[in-house]
């Protein structure tokens, strides 16, 4: 009998889950693009308070400028706040124009269900002694440890007043180290009280306090002599409040960051928007947590200060809202489901948009493990925080 005829050849097609995936991933871009645009348009109609609202941000930072008085004290001779990002100058400002960017940082409801969250963990670990609060181990990724995961830095000179709340509500937020520079100018009975009040933060490896001449110097110290210990380093300002909106939980969106494996994590360092907080009305120092009564916002961040994943280094500059532009950045951190939006440039100039699929916090989790000090082996390694208070979601 006649061969059978050769088979024909089938045109390659794409799976129907990856055409699904690709469909879904093109639709959530779309609606990101058309989000930003929007948010310009709001923008220019003064309908600002749509970022706040509107945007599904994943970290903020609440930059708290405290009472009238306080502000207008110590910002009025210091700081041009008629171009507010331009630095020092030699300029006083009338009543009236500071009242006008005071009104201007008043102007939004800022999103406040993350860091209540955040204050509510952080009454609950303040029940806690302090040898159960500390962090005495390695966290560990794809078997290899650092001994710590998140370390904060910042430069303390005359915040005496929330010391201890900006160090306790950044431990709740997933920081497991604080490196705390005081002022070599701070006075000395400032100097003392904060020592006072961090004693048995420090006793315990929570805390860690050093001298320096200022807040470069400290960035340089703390870049070129603790990054290689830690995964992730951020460089804040001590009355900037880091956090993220959905839960609070900046360590679980850091360790859904992670690489699974050995790698890169998909971002180097992420730029994260801080928010100018205005008075809120208090005329006089309030009785609650600054997270809590402070609850008014500019409409739109002007400022943005770096988290950096350690490995990734060395970092380039000592800049505070920077580890160097050579870097992977991610600017403006959105996210629509598993897609995480970077506007490359922010909202105020002209954006580029970066996507990069991960899995949203909580699934990271497992890519984290914590080995406390005395481990040798690796069964003995066990979630990270599992004796902690656990997440309660605003």
């Amino acid at each position: 009998p006649p061969s059978p005829p050769p088979p024909r050849a089938v045109p390659k097609m794409w799976p129907p889950r990856l055409c699904c995936v690709a469909c879904a991933s093109g639709l959530l871009i779309w609606v990101a693009l058309s989000a930003v645009q929007v948010i310009r348009l709001m923008s220019l109609h003064g309908w600002k308070c749509g970022y706040h609202q509107l945007m599904p941000q994943a970290l903020v930072m609440h930059h708290f400028k405290k009472t009238w008085p306080e502000m207008f004290h110590r910002y009025h001779r210091v700081w041009d706040v008629k171009g507010y990002l331009g630095g020092h100058k030699n300029f006083v400002a009338t009543r009236d124009e500071f009242d006008a960017l005071n009104a201007k940082r008043n102007a939004c409801e800022a999103q406040l269900a993350g860091a209540r969250a955040v204050v509510s963990r952080m009454v609950r670990f303040r029940e806690l002694d302090m040898e159960a609060r500390s962090r005495r181990g390695s966290y560990c990724v794809g078997g290899t440890c650092r001994k710590h995961f998140l370390t904060v830095v910042a430069h303390a000179k005359g915040e005496r007043n929330y010391t201890l709340e900006w160090v306790d509500f950044h431990l709740a937020a997933g920081a497991d180290h604080v490196l705390l520079y005081l002022s070599d100018e701070e006075k000395a009975g400032d100097a003392a009280f904060v020592r006072e009040q961090l004693r048995e933060h420090v006793r315990v490896g929570l805390v860690e306090l050093r001298v320096s001449e200022g807040q470069g110097s400290s960035f340089q110290l703390a870049a070129a002599g603790d990054l290689q210990h830690t995964w992730w380093m951020a460089r804040l300002d001590m009355d900037a409040f880091l956090h993220s909106p959905s839960d609070g939980s900046v360590f679980d969106f850091l360790a859904s960051m992670m690489p699974s494996g050995e790698g890169r994590a998909p971002v180097d360092q992420f730029l994260v928007p801080r928010f100018d907080m205005g008075d809120s009305g208090h005329v006089r120092q309030p009785g609650d947590f600054m997270a809590m009564a402070y609850t008014r916002a500019d409409p739109l961040p002007e400022i943005y200060q770096p988290i950096f994943f350690a490995p990734a280094g060395p970092p380039t500059s000592a800049n505070p809202h920077s580890f160097g532009d050579d870097h992977r950045n991610c600017e403006g951190i959105f996210w629509l489901g598993p897609i995480l939006v970077c506007v490359k440039r922010g909202l105020n100039t002209r954006s580029i948009l970066t996507f990069h699929v991960i899995g949203w916090p909580g699934r990271g989790l497992s890519r984290v493990t914590f080995a406390p000090a005395g481990c040798r082996t690796a069964c003995s390694q066990r979630p990270p925080g599992e004796d902690l208070p656990r997440w309660e979601g605003g």
